[in-house]
């Protein structure tokens, strides 16, 4: 059955796009398992493994411009990629002071856009536990070698549901008229 590719990414970046690791930053394509990877809250995570990508030619990705949410370079993550916005309003509009949103409702903010997805394609990082992870500067999530794709229903890990044991995100996952609420806002800013 053909799967789409959204679908299939879930948490992907761009192969060339740099991780932190206890080595310092190397290309994504270039970790294996076993590389301790560091992460928000846990520290040096072992990579438990790695999947590459290959984007069906005319597929999308997201491109978020160096800098534009704390980024150092310009990043490329598939359209589901969930990324880590800390702030203010957060709290204010959702009761938590960091928050994920899916890289495909930010399209429009600080001239984030929808690109051609690279040729070269994207890696899914696995962890034992969905971890935030440092891509480009970006803080994202990744996956774990457990996890379940909620098919971009953030409500059923917003309601702590799971299935089968499987983890819950690191952060409450914002629907995506909830990610245009947060930094639609004149006053957004995001943590660097």
């Amino acid at each position: 059955m053909a799967r789409d590719f959204v679908s299939i990414t879930g948490c992907a970046v761009a192969a060339s796009s740099t991780i932190l690791t206890l080595a310092g930053c190397v290309a994504a394509r270039d970790l294996r398992p076993g590389d301790r990877v560091i992460t928000r809250d846990h520290g040096a995570q072992t990579l438990r493994d790695i999947e590459f990508f290959a984007a069906p030619q005319g597929s999308t990705a997201i491109a978020i411009p160096a800098g534009a949410i704390g980024n150092n370079t310009r990043t490329i993550v598939a359209p589901s990629q969930r990324i880590l916005l800390r702030n203010v309003q957060a709290e204010l509009y959702f009761g938590e002071s960091e928050v994920l949103v899916n890289a495909e409702d930010l399209v429009g903010f600080r001239s984030i856009e929808t690109t051609e997805a690279p040729s070269f394609g994207f890696v899914r990082l696995e962890f034992d536990t969905p971890e935030i992870i440092y891509a480009d500067g970006l803080e994202i999530e990744s996956s774990a070698l457990t996890s379940f794709e909620w098919a971009g229903d953030p409500l059923m890990s917003r309601l702590g549901l799971t299935v089968s044991g499987m983890p819950l995100p690191p952060r409450p996952v914002l629907e995506a008229h909830e990610a245009q609420l947060l930094v639609g806002s004149e006053t957004f800013q995001a943590a660097a």
